[in-house]
């Protein structure tokens, strides 16, 4: 009881030790302006219409008992409150895309890095259904990179085969994952993502336009060869 009464009395001083001690969500995600972001989204430089979001974290990476009463008693941040742990963008238009996916913490730090890309596209998942207009959920495509791919299939991307790799050459970021509806639903279930959930729920079922535009071999092949 008395461990409990401690817990709550720092809990109600300190929001953010809060979060950690009682296993709140670890990081939020907010709808943000390119300024807001910039020095993280560089060198991606703002695009009319696009949409971009910031991730900040809630609570220190780490945060024992000892530590939390540390805080209780000093003046001293812990951690930095409100600087952009991850940002991403979503490009609006003919050719939607997430073509912008960073994080600030140190890719060797897996969970933590992991969890604030997860939380950005949460929020631009929600954000492309907001602007979704005459599209349809699949319409929406991903560019990843080595570091960010695992993140875009834990919502249910599915990565294309034969990725157009011609887009460099019109200046558009090279799609890599098309976002498919059933399997993002049943990501979202299983992470616990009630509402988007719902929100994915209530989307028409899938043309399969997307899918048939996909080219069924590589553009690149043969293109090298003597």
């Amino acid at each position: 009881m008395m461990l409990r009464a401690l817990l709550w009395h720092l809990a109600a001083g300190l929001p953010w030790t809060a979060t950690a001690l009682l296993g709140g969500p670890a990081f939020t995600a907010t709808r943000c302006t390119y300024e807001e972001v910039a020095e993280l989204a560089q060198p991606a430089e703002e695009i009319p219409g696009d949409v971009w979001v910031k991730v900040t974290e809630n609570a220190a990476p780490s945060l024992d008992l000892t530590s939390a009463m540390a805080a209780a008693t000093t003046d001293e941040p812990s951690i930095v409150v409100g600087a952009p742990a991850a940002c991403g963008r979503l490009r609006t238009g003919d050719k939607p895309v997430i073509d912008v996916l960073r994080s600030s913490i140190a890719k060797e730090q897996v969970d933590r890095c992991g969890a604030s890309m997860d939380a950005c596209i949460e929020k631009l998942l929600e954000c492309w259904l907001e602007n979704l207009g005459g599209d349809e959920f699949e319409s929406l495509g991903a560019s990843a990179t080595l570091y960010t791919s695992d993140a875009f299939e834990r919502f249910g991307f599915a990565e294309i085969e034969f990725p157009d790799l011609t887009a460099l050459g019109r200046g558009e970021p090279i799609v890599t994952h098309r976002a498919r509806l059933s399997a993002a639903i049943l990501a979202c279930d299983a992470r616990g993502c009630t509402e988007l959930a719902e929100a994915l729920r209530s989307q028409p079922p899938p043309s399969g336009k997307e899918e048939a535009a996909a080219p069924k071999k590589d553009p690149w092949a043969g293109a090298f060869k003597l």
